[in-house]
């Protein structure tokens, strides 16, 4: 049993896999700086333990402050050596490494402070789905990237996520009141708060539908991809057919794992 870690600027984003299939629930740890290797040894093992038979841990990591810690922990719980792909490591994607089967390229002009998010990304659009696929991760980072129908990532564009974009109507603005993102029903709301809610939640689903429409115009007719923590309170207010897989991060590392794996047998 494989434990993939997903290290976001927001959250630690766990799923376990057998082989090629997700195993129960992905689950969600809040992403802290300041947390001690104690802190993430509890989350793991509150939220995965001994229930799976865990052999092998693989990391996808953001946040190098979070590293030591949580594979720290993790070693410690399942006794072994995590797997940690860091940002700009494509060479764990791109196939360099001897014997390796190529996952996917970059074409893009600065691999090496790629992250690691998108790396893993990439990965599985290429490896689970037709392409040319555009992907939509709604993080932290609303990030949408473009992968063309040779395999290669070409790039994409990024902006404030949705936790951000709300958070900054309160710090930049005297009268805006702070308060939690709302459930959004309808485009045209009549109070403050609804109103806040709606321009950040169908304002970023208008945004993703219409930037994808805009990768097509390049990519030709592509597989569209959701996933990221938000996806959840985006999906609803799309109009565009895309698919939904909140495990595609993870996936990713699931399947560079096993490349590399394929690697030390080789």
């Amino acid at each position: 049993m494989l434990l993939t870690l997903d290290t976001g600027n927001t959250s630690v984003t766990a799923a376990v896999f057998d082989g090629g299939r997700l195993r129960g629930e992905i689950t969600r740890h809040r992403t802290d700086p300041m947390e001690s290797e104690a802190d993430y040894d509890a989350f793991l093992r509150g939220s995965i333990g001994s229930a799976y038979g865990i052999t092998a841990v693989a990391v996808s990591s953001v946040v190098p402050s979070a590293d030591a810690p949580l594979c720290g922990a993790a070693r410690r719980i399942f006794g072994c050596e995590p797997f940690l792909i860091k940002s700009g490591d494509v060479r764990f994607a791109d196939g360099s490494a001897a014997g390796s089967r190529r996952i996917a390229g970059f074409k893009i002009a600065e691999p090496s402070v790629l992250g690691a998010d998108l790396i893993c990304d990439a990965a599985a659009a290429v490896s689970l789905y037709d392409v040319p696929c555009v992907i939509a991760d709604l993080g932290t980072v609303t990030k949408l990237l473009a992968v063309d129908k040779n395999g290669d990532m070409l790039g994409g564009a990024f902006c404030p996520g949705v936790r951000i974009s709300f958070e900054l109507f309160w710090k930049n603005t005297a009268a805006l009141p702070q308060s939690q993102i709302l459930a959004v029903e309808k485009p045209i709301n009549n109070s403050t708060a609804a109103s806040m809610s709606e321009g950040v939640v169908i304002g970023t689903a208008a945004m993703v539908d219409e930037m994808s429409r805009r990768y097509e115009e390049i990519l030709g007719k592509s597989t569209l991809l959701l996933t990221g923590g938000h996806s959840t309170l985006i999906r609803p207010h799309l109009r565009r057919d895309f698919v939904w897989n909140p495990a595609l991060t993870n996936e990713g590392i699931r399947i560079i794992h096993s490349n590399m794996e394929e690697i030390k047998n080789d």
